[in-house]
């Protein structure tokens, strides 16, 4: 009853009428929920529109302003009350999210002088914070407590107990700032242009040696987070795949050692094991993984989504082309499609579109007698691949050719040549790009040589094996997205070159 008292001469009647949340006045007929509404549906997309919506008026009036910051001050304040039914520490997720609300109102109460309610709340939140280890709350809370019980109550055996467990978490959230700072490093050096890098690998070998010698004594989930990513990101470009699905075990068998599950990092082990399986060419391997990572996302979610679509995509590359089928019509058919990510969505886009050309090339039986893929719709569609200038780019222009020579419209063929070896020449000249750099050159050498596969077969033999002597990879390294392998792309374009001349 202290609590409750205390609480209540915080919160009288006449503070809390004056509480606005989102849910006031959010009739699409207010001016305010009809911007609310208005963004939610993405009828606007900045504060031009929005003003001319509402207002008629020039953009960013003084009126839609104001009604803009009225917005996100309700906006803000609604966030305290969402998911009020769920279950508060029913998943990491949430956890997290309501650990650090609650938290909120220990400094909160702690600032109105509520003490009482304070330390109260802070002991029961700790019990959490320490289950999902969540070390930075854990050192702020274990903090608060231990002064408390140091310097106001008094109280040895608590301040003690508080003071254990604060000098761990310091321990802990310093590990994790290291794995943190190795993280930013070797992302800096991958995006540095400079050839000589000496110090700036200096830097990172000397944190990378001191984090391997906390692994695995220390294993938060954060650390074990920034740990992973950073060697497996090192690994990756030394190309040493077997070291990232040992690195993963061996980070998968600390994590299920705990109480809880923490399904994001789960997730994002089974991908980095999935892609090694892959580059390694064990492909039936990265399958399997693949169904092992959605099952632990929701169904429907952006994660299930990416890896569903790397089931599909290795199912492509292993030429079960009906299981990719089948998967791509169960996957896109869903109402929930339509909340994917613009990138995501383009993924699936250019799924769909190598699909629909290995029906054209007679890989898949359909009953459609002719494709009504429209080709310049599908360019249009994913704009983000276009302006990407070497992987995904590769990908757009390779499915565009590939059509022109299924349909047998040679014409278009001949007027992309100029273009594509513009590109080449431009885009297509690093490291990274070496399998795109093969497969663009031999597809222009077929328009260069009249489509005739006698001299095309003659004229590309070099090319190809230049091709073969690097196999496909998912890697930090590599630029190339390859839907269907390069080599099995250009067996299809002999194919379809012998076809069209006896026809």
């Amino acid at each position: 009853m202290k609590i409750l008292k205390e609480l209540i001469g915080l919160l009288p009647p006449s503070k809390i009428k004056k509480i606005q949340l989102i849910g006031q006045d959010l009739d699409s007929d207010t001016k305010l929920g009809a911007l609310y509404y208005a963004i939610l549906d993405n009828e606007v997309a900045s504060d031009t529109d929005a003003s001319k919506l509402l207002y008629n008026d020039v953009p960013k009036s003084a009126a839609y302003l104001k009604l803009k910051q009225r917005l996100r001050e309700r906006l803000l304040n609604t966030l305290f009350f969402i998911d009020v039914n769920t279950a508060r520490f029913a998943d990491y997720g949430t956890a997290m999210a309501n650990c650090h609300q609650e938290y909120a109102l220990v400094k909160l109460l702690l600032s109105k002088y509520a003490r009482n309610s304070a330390i109260w709340l802070a002991e029961h939140l700790f019990e959490q914070t320490m289950k999902y280890e969540f070390t930075e709350l854990n050192y702020l809370i274990s903090s608060d407590l231990m002064n408390h019980y140091g310097l106001l109550e008094l109280d040895r055996k608590k301040f003690n107990y508080y003071k254990s467990f604060n000098e761990d978490a310091k321990k802990n959230l310093d590990a994790e700032h290291r794995a943190a700072q190795a993280l930013s490093l070797i992302s800096f050096i991958k995006i540095d242009s400079r050839k000589d890098k000496k110090s700036d690998y200096k830097d990172f070998f000397e944190v990378m040696g001191k984090l391997d010698g906390l692994f695995p004594d220390i294993a938060t989930t954060r650390f074990l987070l920034y740990y992973s990513n950073v060697k497996s990101s090192y690994y990756s470009d030394i190309k040493n795949y077997h070291g990232i699905i040992q690195l993963a075990d061996d980070v998968l068998y600390l994590v299920d050692q705990k109480s809880f599950k923490n399904r994001t990092l789960i997730y994002s082990l089974n991908v980095k094991k999935m892609n090694s399986h892959f580059n390694l060419g064990e492909l039936t391997k990265a399958i399997n993984i693949a169904e092992e990572a959605k099952n632990h996302t929701k169904p429907y979610t952006q994660n299930w989504y990416i890896a569903t679509y790397y089931k599909c995509l290795f199912l492509l590359h292993l030429k079960d082309y009906k299981g990719a089928t089948k998967i791509l019509d169960e996957t896109i058919s869903k109402d929930n499609a339509k909340y994917l990510s613009p990138i995501l969505k383009e993924y699936w886009l250019t799924i769909q579109a190598y699909v629909e050309l290995l029906k054209v090339f007679g890989k898949i039986e359909t009953e459609d007698k002719k494709s009504i893929f429209r080709v310049q719709k599908f360019i249009n569609d994913v704009p983000v691949y276009q302006k990407e200038k070497q992987g995904r780019k590769v990908a757009v222009l390779l499915v565009q050719l590939m059509f022109f020579l299924g349909r047998n419209e040679y014409g278009k063929y001949i007027d992309r040549l100029e273009a594509l070896q513009q590109y080449r020449r431009r885009h297509l000249g690093e490291a990274n790009t070496f399998r795109a750099n093969c497969i663009i050159k031999m597809m222009t050498k077929v328009g260069k040589l009249s489509f005739h596969p006698v001299r095309v077969i003659a004229h590309t033999k070099k090319d190809l094996n230049t091709l073969s002597s690097m196999t496909p990879e998912f890697s930090n390294s590599s630029a190339d997205v390859e839907i269907i392998p390069y080599e099995d792309l250009w067996q299809m374009v002999l194919e379809m070159l012998e076809k069209n001349l006896k026809n």
